[in-house]
């Protein structure tokens, strides 16, 4: 048989050596045994693609069958160089690969000779044929000729079986390459085959295993091989072709060469190859991909990258893991930068309309898997950070993540924000939510909305509103962001932020705005106003609040320095835009001190004017109170009433001093009123001082129109207490009325103390008539408020409608000397007693009636307060006491307080200074109040401090010397409402049971 390939020599060499060294044979049977069943166990089929590749160089074809039957085979056969003298000898050396050197094949990756070994993982006989020369390896037929070797006994029978058929080399294609040739599905070499491989497998899990691997063949193959373009699979009942890899793969590549330093640190013929090459692959259907660093075959180092890396990294002798080294280092920082070009390649295809992933979901965001994984990921990301693979929000081009940034949350992703703002801010991009943890991993700049707010332009304000439309239904924080934004003001100018802005409402004349923005009212641009910037701090302001702004105030009062009379143009403005609009708002109080012009020419505040044609033209002095301009009248009419021109009497709040400085005695009021309550609203009718003394009749008359109770209502003070308005205090006190004691009002019938109260006075006398003419009935139309005027006046109904006050008027209108009726006096009393028990004081009472002796009687006198004294019933029998006011015994220290006067105690001793015989209290007494002493002191004559009395009670003990004055004493112990009750007893005993009887009517408690 011939032997082109040289297979005698190659097996004829391996044999002296071992003859030379039988250490030698264990060496090679070793490396052979490694391979087979550790680097290489389950890679038989990628190695044989992987040979078949380097032989094709470009547009290699292959086809891999599996041949079932009793003795099964693998046929791998492919076109390209085949093989030669050479290669047979790196298949049998096992360790020097036929592909070194530079040139052509310098970027061949595979080490032919050492990946063929595979085949021995599953196979015993193995057949290399080709057209130039064909080549078996055979395990029998390696045992046979090792037995033949002596000086090797000792080893082959060490071995048992396992010995390196790969280094003993037969010509011809020996039986299984001929089963191959001859057999059914024989391929036909040379056309189109060029090598053909055939592999007898060895038993059923080889079958397996290859069936598993033929199964497993995919367009990952493809990529990492690029010399083969198609790749035919054919196993019993299918047949499988992998072509077109680059039609459903988007692949970026790069070659080139290392230096001598970059492989210094590899073996000596890895370092004549010099080439290496790189590549990343997606799939184009966007599907991941996941798997191993392919070198180019698949290795066991991880890759968390969501794409396919094929590169000709340095290996160990495994094949499985690549070496770190310099040679690595410049493939990993090479992969950044093929991995940039895969990115762009994906994104023009895209832009292009042809299917491929998007660029952003191929980044890693898994954990690193290993340390060769970190560092091409770190490789990758750092070369992403500058290639333009995200899209602007605004035109949609490619920029570089290092110049890209993005807002922060929660607008990360809001297209309409990007949509408004992208147009402005060129480096702003779109991350839709599946992409926001790239910011971390790309380190992107985040921009808060707050600082895009503070740097937006002066831009038009129809695009500003669509800024403003972004936060339309933002909360909180989100809502904080455009604390800064822009707002165009009417007036052309542009400030950050909304608040202090106003937005005008409504229809509001131009000239009007025009002034209030000279005057430095910031008007927002109608074009921009948006409910947005209410939000944010701005007004919304129609005529009315205008009207009632704090810097139309400050310009109308005179504080801004501009002209006064222009802001009552203003204010005007503003009132009659209102009116049109069908509003009227609440006067302010300062509206009245808007400059006019009077009829003489001076500018006079607007509350210092009259209405020509009204009653208050008339009713007021003119040289204090003068009629406003004509012109004026033509101009505004009705309107000028708004602003505080008289047309009668005026009602003002009193809560602002621009109004109370012009109330004629506020401070002395004040002083007088004490402490409001917090709330209480102060209200007044102004200008009555320069009413005209004629004029009063027809004024009191408008005031008891009904329309101004609430000016006469009385004022609740801070301790509880009452005091009257200021316009019933001024009218009481300064107005020329007469009036200043309290009146009977109409119709009151003259009882005990009420008849010191005198007729209405003669200047209210009009409307003491309208009321008068009523009756009793309700207030006439003409007049329904006469009996509330009259009452604010000091017009009661009765004395127990008089306050401590009053009480003061009326007792200041008694006579020192002037005797005084009993039943006056009494009433009079007891009503400053009920005054007392309220706590208000009426200690400024100057005179008031009192009990004085006169001979032996009693009877009362008016006598200056500070003389007199009060006492209770008791205390009045002393004339040491007198004069003095009586009032009930439990009543005495609180009125003396009131009165700021003594006690009867306070003037004499009270002390008993006669003698008595203790007698039993009578049993008719015990029988209605049980409880009383069981016993008195009767006495012939008795004396309380030498002075002869009736009756005295100390200690709980009665003295008496009259039977009325027992029932006095036994009343003041049991209540001295039922004195009368015990004199009627005292005096007939047998009206026990009428008395009782009469009792029972009592009042409950009583």
């Amino acid at each position: 048989m011939t032997d082109p390939l040289g297979a005698a020599a190659l097996r004829e060499a391996a044999l002296t050596a071992w003859r030379a060294s039988p250490a030698r044979l264990r060496e090679d049977a070793n490396s052979e045994e490694d391979h087979a069943r550790g680097g290489y166990r389950d890679r038989v089929v990628v190695e044989l693609a992987q040979n078949a590749a380097d032989a094709a160089g470009t547009d290699g074809r292959l086809l891999l069958r599996l041949v079932p039957g009793p003795r099964p085979l693998l046929l791998a056969a492919n076109t390209g160089t085949p093989l030669d003298s050479r290669g047979l000898a790196s298949l049998a050396t096992l360790r020097a690969s036929a592909k070194s050197g530079a040139g052509p094949t310098s970027a061949r990756v595979g080490r032919f000779g050492v990946g063929f070994a595979a085949v021995r993982s599953v196979s015993d006989e193995i057949a290399v044929l080709t057209d130039g020369g064909s080549a078996h390896f055979s395990l029998g037929g390696a045992a046979a000729l090792l037995a033949a070797e002596p000086a090797l006994d000792g080893v082959v029978a060490s071995r048992r079986g396992a010995l390196p058929a790969l280094r003993l080399p037969f010509a011809g294609p020996g039986s299984v390459g001929e089963a191959a040739l001859t057999g059914p599905d024989a391929p036909m070499l040379g056309d189109p085959w060029d090598t053909v491989v055939v592999l007898e497998l060895r038993d059923d899990a080889a079958v397996s295993q290859v069936a598993a691997q033929l199964e497993a063949v995919d367009d990952g193959l493809l990529l990492a091989l690029p010399g083969l373009v198609r790749v035919t699979i054919e196993q019993p009942g299918s047949v499988r072709e992998i072509a077109g890899v680059r039609d459903r793969w988007i692949v970026a590549t790069a070659t080139g060469e290392f230096s001598p330093a970059a492989l210094a640190d590899r073996p000596t013929e890895e370092q004549e190859r010099r080439g290496w090459q790189l590549s990343w692959a997606v799939r184009r259907d966007g599907v991941t991909v996941s798997g191993p660093v392919h070198a180019p075959t698949p290795t066991d180092e991880p890759c968390t990258v969501p794409a396919m890396l094929v590169g000709t990294f340095p290996l160990d002798p495994s094949r499985r893991h690549v070496v770190p080294g310099a040679a690595t280092d410049l493939l990993v920082q090479r992969s950044g930068e093929v991995w940039a070009r895969l990115l762009l390649d994906c994104r023009d295809e895209r832009a292009a309309g042809r299917a491929a992933p998007d660029p952003l979901d191929l980044l890693p965001r898994a954990w690193p898997a290993g340390a060769l994984d970190g560092a091409v990921r770190d490789a990758l990301l750092a070369a992403t950070r500058s290639t333009p693979v995200l899209s602007t929000a605004g035109d949609g081009r490619g920029i570089a993540p290092r110049d890209a940034a993005v807002l922060a949350a929660p607008w990360t992703s809001d297209r309409a924000a990007l949509d408004v703002l992208g147009a402005w801010d060129a480096s702003l991009v779109r991350l839709d939510d599946t992409h926001r943890d790239l910011v971390r991993l790309l380190g992107l700049r985040v921009v808060a909305m707050a600082e895009i707010a503070e740097q937006l332009p002066a831009a038009e304000p129809a695009w500003l509103r669509r800024v403003y439309d972004l936060f339309s239904g933002a909360t909180g924080d989100s809502l904080a962001d455009l604390a800064a934004v822009p707002v165009p003001l009417r007036d052309g100018r542009v400030v950050h932020g909304a608040r202090g802005l106003v937005i005008v409402d409504g229809d509001v004349p131009a000239p009007v705005l025009d002034a209030l923005a000279g005057a430095g009212l910031r008007i927002v641009d109608p074009e921009a106003a948006h409910p947005v910037l209410e939000r944010l701090g701005a007004e919304r302001a129609d005529a009315s609040a205008l009207a009632r702004h704090p810097l139309l105030r400050g310009w109308v009062l005179g504080e801004e320095g501009e002209d006064e009379r222009a802001a009552t143009e203003v204010l005007l403005g503003l009132l009659g835009a209102a009116r049109e609009a069908g509003r009227r708002p609440d006067p302010e109080p300062w509206w009245g001190e808007a400059l006019l012009e009077a009829e003489d020419g001076d500018a006079v505040p607007a509350r210092g004017l009259t209405l020509p044609g009204t009653d208050a033209a008339e009713w007021f002095d003119e040289e204090v109170l003068p009629r406003v301009a004509p012109w004026l009248v033509d101009r505004w009419g009705e309107l000028l009433t708004e602003v505080g021109v008289l047309r009668g009497p005026a009602t003002v709040r009193a809560d602002d001093p621009v109004v109370t400085e012009a109330l004629d005695g506020w401070a002395e009021y004040l002083d007088e009123l004490g402490a409001p309550r917090e709330g209480e609203e102060l209200l007044a009718v102004a200008d009555l001082d320069a009413l005209r003394p004629e004029a009063w009749g027809a004024v009191l008359l408008a005031l008891a129109d009904g329309s101004w109770s609430e000016v006469l209502r009385p004022v609740l003070r801070e301790d509880g207490g009452r005091s009257p308005s200021y316009t019933a205090w001024w009218l009481r006190t300064r107005a020329p009325l007469g009036l200043g004691a309290p009146f009977a009002l109409p119709g009151v019938h003259a009882q005990g103390a009420a008849r010191l109260l005198g007729p209405p006075p003669r200047a209210v006398s009009a409307v003491a008539e309208l009321l008068a003419a009523q009756g009793a009935g309700p207030a006439p139309v003409a007049a329904p408020g006469a009996l509330e005027l009259l009452r604010a006046l000091g017009g009661v109904w009765s004395t127990a409608e008089l306050d401590a006050e009053g009480w003061v008027e009326l007792c200041e209108g008694l006579e020192v000397g002037a005797t005084c009726e009993h039943a006056v006096a009494v009433d009079l009393w007891r009503s400053l007693a009920r005054v007392a028990a309220g706590k208000d004081p009426v200690d400024e009472i100057s005179r008031l009636p009192a009990l004085v002796a006169d001979g032996p009687s009693r009877q009362a006198r008016v006598v200056a307060a500070e003389e007199a004294a009060v006492v209770d019933p008791m205390w009045a029998q002393l004339d040491a006491c007198l004069p003095a006011i009586v009032v009930p015994a439990g009543e005495v220290e609180r009125a003396a307080r009131a009165l700021d006067l003594d006690t009867g105690a306070d003037r004499a001793r009270g002390r008993v200074t006669s003698s008595g015989t203790r007698v039993p209290t009578p049993p008719v007494l015990l029988d209605l109040i049980p409880g009383l002493p069981p016993t008195w002191l009767e006495h012939e004559e008795l004396r309380v401090d030498g002075e002869p009395v009736d009756w005295w009670v100390s200690e709980g003990q009665v003295h008496a010397s009259t039977t009325d004055g027992l029932a006095c004493g036994t009343a003041l112990l049991a209540g001295w409402a039922q004195r009368d009750r015990i004199a009627r007893l005292l005096h007939d005993p047998s009206a026990l049971t009428a008395v009782l009887l009469d009792r029972a009517g009592d009042p409950l408690g009583a």
